[in-house]
């Protein structure tokens, strides 16, 4: 989408998508052009008016800013412990779910919605105050408490029967290190005014494990531009097809992609109304 946008305003720095350019590099520049508010509501309308010409466009357009953003809303809630914003997430992913048929997360989410009705004040300042946990004390980088046990518990029994070393049995024996940090973020969230190290999150994270994550986002830039997926200008409209066969969607296959949000949406009312308010607050779904 960016790359068509750059391509149809000249007046713009040209951004080139390709394996020779570090990813690091390239999200930085897209991030200094992307920062004018001008330019960035300009590429907003672009690609909106795009949408309307063509289904492809519309398909995509509609998956990115609103489906893959709420999946960046639930991430940016649980690295900075917001609370709100997870319970936001949830309500706008569970429609996805059913939509797309993901028979676990559209149960379990509606229900986890309706629980939370019930808990009484105090459960829920605790949940709103620590359902994540910051393992090294650094802020915007905190992991849910399953990600928190993999990360540390289950690393280091695995290690010891892989690599049974005495520093390993050490420290799966005694977790000396564990209690030492939970005591360090205990002190610090507590009395914040002695935290003498403030850490900012960076923009750009260059771990091994966000590299080979990039490696793969540039592998499917490429077949994305290779299939000419976002074309430029839109002469008619293509209808919906495979990206990758170029099968053309069936009349119903059209139908249920592009209003898909809009059937997971009566699917969820649908099941809040029989399965979770009936029969003590039956409720009218109108077709």
């Amino acid at each position: 989408m960016l790359t068509s946008f750059f391509k149809a305003n000249t007046g713009l720095p040209e951004v080139t998508i390709d394996e020779t350019i570090p990813f690091p590099d390239m999200f930085q520049q897209l991030h200094s052009i992307l920062s004018d508010k001008k330019t960035f509501h300009q590429f907003l309308e672009y690609v909106h008016k795009q949408a309307e010409l063509d289904d492809m466009w519309k398909f995509w357009y509609s998956f990115v800013f609103m489906e893959g953003l709420v999946y960046i809303q639930l991430y940016i809630a649980i690295r900075c412990q917001n609370w709100e914003m997870r319970v936001s997430a949830l309500k706008l992913m569970a429609p996805t779910f059913l939509a797309y048929d993901r028979t676990t997360y559209q149960k379990l989410i509606p229900h986890h919605l309706a629980e939370l009705q019930k808990f009484p004040p105090s459960i829920m300042n605790k949940l709103k105050q620590g359902f994540t946990v910051s393992i090294n004390g650094e802020r915007g980088r905190a992991v849910a408490f399953d990600e928190a046990h993999e990360m540390c518990i289950n690393k280091d029994m695995k290690m010891a029967i892989v690599r049974p070393t005495q520093s390993y049995l050490q420290k799966t024996s005694l977790f000396l290190r564990y209690r030492f940090s939970a005591h360090k973020n205990l002190l610090a969230q507590l009395f914040p005014q002695y935290d003498s190290k403030p850490v900012r999150a960076g923009i750009v994270d260059r771990t091994p494990e966000i590299k080979a994550k990039e490696e793969n986002i540039i592998a499917m830039t490429e077949t994305i531009n290779k299939t000419n997926l976002f074309i430029t200008p839109v002469q008619e409209n293509r209808g919906l097809s495979n990206m990758f066969t170029s099968i053309k969607a069936t009349p119903e296959q059209r139908h249920d992609l592009l209003k898909f949000r809009q059937i997971g949406e009566d699917g969820i009312l649908i099941i809040t109304c029989s399965k979770i308010l009936a029969p003590r607050h039956p409720c009218i779904v109108i077709n």
